[in-house]
This record gives structure tokens, sequence and C-alpha cells, in this order.
């Protein structure tokens, strides 16, 4: 059971590696008409937010908030594992 708690645990984290990038242009772009007019990025979808977010601020832009996510992503992995293993 010790070896299915960490396999659960990793995979929700790896999952989360992966899918961060998405995730923080998605945000992004549902947030975007929140902001005040000057303030709006103005993103055209995935790929264009993407494009600008690398140019402007790095790889660490896509990132920003992974290592939170992982940490939520593996205990909701173990919690279901344990409901329903």
């Amino acid at each position: 059971m010790r070896r299915k708690v960490w396999y659960a645990a990793f995979a929700g984290a790896v999952g989360t590696l992966i899918s961060n990038p998405f995730d923080t242009v998605l945000t992004r772009i549902q947030g975007d008409y929140l902001l005040p007019k000057e303030q709006q990025r103005g993103y055209s979808g995935l790929g264009d937010g993407m494009g600008k977010i690398l140019n402007k601020e790095g790889f660490k832009g896509l990132m920003l908030g992974v290592v939170p996510n992982m940490l939520r992503s593996a205990a909701f992995n173990i919690g279901a594992l344990a409901y329903f293993d």
C-alpha cells in the first residue's frame, strides 16, 4: 500500500508539472477582463498567451505557482486512492 501512495502522489505531481503552463495561460485569459483596460494583456488564445509570457517573463512566468499546485495534486491523488482503493 505504501508504494501505491507514492505512485499516486508522483502521478499527481508530474501531471501538474506538465499542465501548469497551460493552466497559467488559461487563468490569465479568463481573468483578463477584470483588469483595467490599460493593464489587460489581450491574449488571443493559448499560443499567443504562451508566446507573450515566454517573451516577457521567460519560462518562470509559465511555471508560476507550480509547487503549491503539485502539492495539492499529490494530496488529492492520495485522498482519491484512499477513497477508491
